[in-house]
């Protein structure tokens, strides 16, 4: 019989994983309760419209951080042909980023090449149509590399405001979420984004 692969039984000599409490930083507080509804993004006839077909559909990615450096743009592409421009309830509603955003230092001047620009595909999926991107953010997002960066400051900038100006710049609308961690209510769905802060390894003692 082969071993368990999962030890199960306590051993006070066993190393203990610990999350590196340098890498922990406090967090802007989520607005009210955190939650916000689909309804408020696409609108009730939209929603009703979803209800109404017995299902909804949304597509999710991550760890996409590094931008026009790799295919996540060809992998946008492919993705945004599954909303349907003529009857958004058939097609993918929204799209999930699961976090790690943005890699590396400077993160909010890197949206324009790291989330913007890789992202026009569903951004904007057809003139005057406009696509919804969600973001959690990932330990990536939360980390301070240089005195550029303050713990999601770039994430909260971008997916936390009223008409970001970056998005703005590039005729893009962003969510406004209520926070880094949040509710979204919709039809067949409730849809939480938790972070985990931005201790990216453990360390052992």
């Amino acid at each position: 019989m082969p071993a368990p692969r999962f030890s199960r039984k306590r051993d006070p000599n066993a190393r203990s994983i610990n999350a590196d409490k340098n890498q922990l930083y406090k967090l802007k507080k989520t607005r009210g309760d955190g939650r916000f509804s689909l309804k408020s993004l696409i609108g009730e006839s939209e929603t009703d419209a979803i209800r109404a077909s017995g299902s909804i559909e949304f597509e999710a990615v991550g760890d996409t951080g590094k931008g026009d450096n790799t295919q996540q743009s060809a992998v946008i592409e492919a993705m945004a042909k599954d909303v349907n421009i003529e009857n958004p309830a058939a097609g993918a509603t929204f799209l999930l980023n699961l976090g790690d955003i943005i890699y590396g230092p400077g993160k909010k001047s890197a949206y324009a090449n790291k989330f913007y620009r890789p992202n026009k595909a569903w951004l904007q999926v057809a003139p005057g149509f406009k696509g919804i991107i969600l973001g959690i953010p990932g330990n990536h997002d939360g980390e301070e590399r240089d005195e550029r960066d303050k713990s999601l400051a770039a994430f909260n900038e971008n997916f936390c405001q009223t008409d970001p100006p970056m998005a703005a710049s590039f005729g893009a609308t962003m969510p406004n979420q209520p926070g880094a961690y949040w509710w979204l209510e919709s039809p067949f769905l409730d849809l939480i984004g938790l972070y985990s802060n931005a201790a990216d390894s453990a360390h052992r003692k």
